[in-house]
């Protein structure tokens, strides 16, 4: 169901109750509506959505594990803040986890005539929003189009792995640098949509090599580009925490992990 500021939920099973809690204050973090290292409080979600104290305690222990929210004994629970590192070092990670999900994805994916037509319209539906006050909308299509494709790859762990990459990542931060250069708008968003038409027409071909390095460069040039121009972060940083997660991914590191514990014969 779609939100509304300082709207009632309505009463529910416990369960969906802290569900929709959690959906709630998701978009409201993802939004920037609630700030990077801002405090959320039981007692002003509660007044706030008229729910008791029980489903928003669950909402927020699932943001904490979902890597959105952290819990500081004695103090409680506030939005993950972010430093220059952290952000490098997400972006690194989403560069290595999420080719391997499309790929894994494209087999499923590329016969699901359904999905396609869903995915495409996102991004039709996108291609009007570049205001301010419509970012909010477009940055959950954009987080919705990603993650609609890679949960074809039906890999539980990665998939919380990349999960966590989108949640930890504060993009509203982008998209207030961006309007302040507004004369970058419509290029970054013409790009960006160019970019999801061409992974999208990959998929649907059934093309994973096409798909991945589509994917590849899309994510490059967004975060590369934004995080250096928007962000300020050292494009040096970038690279050396991308280098090194590669040079695992190429050398033996993973596979001696796996052996160490037992899962390779």
């Amino acid at each position: 169901m779609p939100y509304q500021e300082n709207a009632k939920l309505p009463i529910l099973s416990r369960k969906q109750l802290s569900d929709q809690v959690y959906d709630y204050l998701r978009v409201k973090i993802i939004s920037g509506k609630v700030q990077n290292g801002a405090w959320i409080r039981q007692e002003d979600v509660a007044e706030e959505l008229g729910v008791s104290h029980t489903p928003i305690r669950q909402a927020l222990e699932r943001l904490v594990m979902d890597g959105m929210a952290e819990r500081i004994p004695f103090k409680g629970v506030r939005v993950v803040r972010s430093s220059i590192a952290e952000m490098a070092e997400i972006y690194a990670l989403r560069m290595y986890v999420e080719p391997i999900l499309v790929r894994l994805a494209v087999p499923t994916l590329s016969k699901d005539e359904e999905k396609i037509q869903l995915l495409s319209g996102w991004i039709d539906q996108s291609k009007d929003m570049v205001t301010l006050d419509q970012m909010t909308a477009r940055r959950l299509i954009n987080l919705n189009f990603h993650s609609e494709i890679v949960q074809e790859s039906r890999n539980s762990t990665l998939l919380w792995l990349h999960n966590i990459t989108l949640n930890k990542f504060p993009d509203w931060i982008l998209a207030e640098g961006l309007f302040k250069n507004e004369d970058q708008v419509r290029s970054h968003f013409d790009a960006e949509i160019a970019e999801h038409r061409s992974i999208l027409e990959a998929i649907a071909r059934g093309d994973a090599d096409l798909a991945v390095r589509f994917a590849e460069d899309h994510l490059r040039r967004t975060f590369m580009t934004d995080l250096v121009t928007l962000a300020g972060i050292p494009p040096e940083l970038l690279k050396e925490k991308e280098k090194d997660l590669q040079a695992l991914k190429n050398g033996r590191v993973l596979s001696d992990l796996a052996y160490a514990r037992g899962s390779v014969p």
